[in-house]
């Protein structure tokens, strides 16, 4: 059988049956038939050029686009180059009003991102010695990431992604019901506080600080009124995102406030249990900002002025009731989350104004210590001249209305330090309100001795 295999294999010639024979060649077409040899297809196919042409393409724009914040950086270094940049762009033909329209656009919907530190400036001058390159390496690669152009919208897109996508963000927590809150106030400002009253020893040195304030303040014949807020994460704390860091209702700043609060030998201002009450009907805090609303601004001037006329044995009283009117708004925290769209807006409660709030001189805070005064006015019923330390918080209350209640309003430079209070107020004032927020380290960490 396998010799038979074999043979059949190896002849060629064998016969096959005609009918198979034909089928077999019917079956079998050359690639190219003779007679098309030499003639062009009529199909086409893309050469191999054109098949690389997209992805050449997209290579140089990519390039392009990566060297561009470069070009900008270089171009813009100076005011000068700036303005010849803009002229020659402005210049080129066909395109120049179009790269005009552009540095509008950018500049009208690419504000610059706020920074909690200056950008670095460009080195002036070599540190150290010739062959320390790495210190100055350093600073050049600090004024290099700081000023790399197209920066901001770069930063914006990637927090604008992370917003989208995650619903989170390097700068800012975003909570529930539009809240924000700052990460830099949320992870360190807070913390830092709490380190400055670690213990009961610091909790009482800080108490002690603040008697030895309002004692020098006696002795020149004034009254302080203390009014210490606090931040939202304290009354608005289901609003945090879970993983966002919490403090304990007990805080150590908390029990700073319950020691100073039980202190009858001091005039306090319980702004807790006035914004836990007024929560109930109002908004106490902006969603989009860390201040607190003028409503909760009204209310906590509302007890101030009401406690200073007790003391002072005036039937003088707050009448101005809270109304409020929802507008739009952009707050701080917004801004600073650094999204793309760096105008959106939330409506937030606004008073509604029933006082005329007129008559403020402003003074050189520089040279004086002072960054206004009312104007002197003696109408019927009005408390005496009183003084008003405080920073944006002391701001929200002076535009409830707080002003309207004396006969002169002496407001302090808040760059000024506690110790300086009572140099600064003497012969000004009767009373001196004193607002320090929870989150002013440096001022508690002044009072601890």
């Amino acid at each position: 059988m396998g010799a038979l295999i074999g043979l059949a294999c190896a002849s060629p010639q064998l016969p096959v049956p005609h009918q198979a024979w034909q089928r077999l060649q019917g079956s079998v077409k050359p690639f190219v038939k003779e007679q098309e040899l030499g003639k062009p297809r009529n199909k086409s196919y893309p050469s191999v050029s054109s098949l690389y042409r997209l992805p050449i393409v997209l290579v140089w724009l990519m390039l392009f686009g990566s060297l561009a914040p470069l070009a900008i950086l270089l171009t813009g270094a100076t005011p000068a180059l700036q303005a010849s940049r803009s002229q020659f762009l402005g210049n080129v033909p066909l395109l120049g009003h179009h790269f005009k329209s552009l540095e509008q656009w950018y500049a009208s919907h690419v504000p610059p991102v706020q920074e909690l530190r200056p950008l670095t400036p460009f080195p002036d001058s070599w540190e150290g010695s010739w062959p320390e390159a790495d210190k100055n390496y350093f600073r050049l690669e600090r004024w290099f990431g700081d000023n790399l152009g197209l920066r901001d919208l770069m930063i914006r897109t990637k927090n604008e992604l992370d917003y989208q996508l995650f619903r989170s963000s390097s700068r800012v927590y975003f909570g529930k019901d539009d809240y924000i809150y700052g990460r830099p106030l949320t992870d360190r400002e807070l913390p830092a506080t709490e380190e400055v009253l670690k213990d009961p020893s610091s909790i009482t040195a800080v108490h002690q600080g603040i008697t030895e304030l309002a004692e020098s303040l006696s002795k020149r014949g004034m009254t302080p009124i203390f009014i210490f807020p606090m931040q939202k994460q304290y009354l608005t704390p289901d609003n945090l995102p879970f993983f966002a860091p919490r403090l304990p209702q007990n805080s150590h700043f908390m029990q700073l406030y319950q020691s100073l609060k039980d202190d009858s030998t001091l005039h306090f201002v319980d702004v807790f249990e006035i914004l836990k009450k007024l929560r109930e009907t109002h908004q106490i805090f902006y969603k989009q900002d860390f201040h607190w609303t003028h409503a909760s601004a009204m209310a906590v001037s509302e007890v101030t002025v009401n406690l200073i006329a007790e003391l002072e044995g005036s039937s003088h009283q707050w009448q101005d009731a809270i109304e409020v009117e929802p507008k739009p708004f952009v707050g701080s925290e917004t801004r600073f989350s650094a999204r793309l769209n760096a105008q959106e807006q939330i409506m937030e409660p606004e008073l509604v104004k029933s006082w005329s709030g007129e008559g403020f001189k402003p003074l050189d805070a520089k040279t004086t210590g002072l960054e206004f005064v009312t104007n002197p006015t003696a109408p019927e019923g009005l408390l005496p001249p009183t003084c008003l330390y405080g920073n944006s918080f002391s701001d929200g209350m002076n535009f409830a209305g707080l002003p309207d209640h004396f006969q002169k309003l002496t407001k302090l430079d808040r760059q000024q330090p506690l110790s300086k209070i009572p140099e600064l107020t003497e012969g000004r004032c009767k009373y001196v309100i004193i607002q320090v927020l929870d989150i002013q380290s440096a001022h508690w960490l002044s009072l601890k001795k």
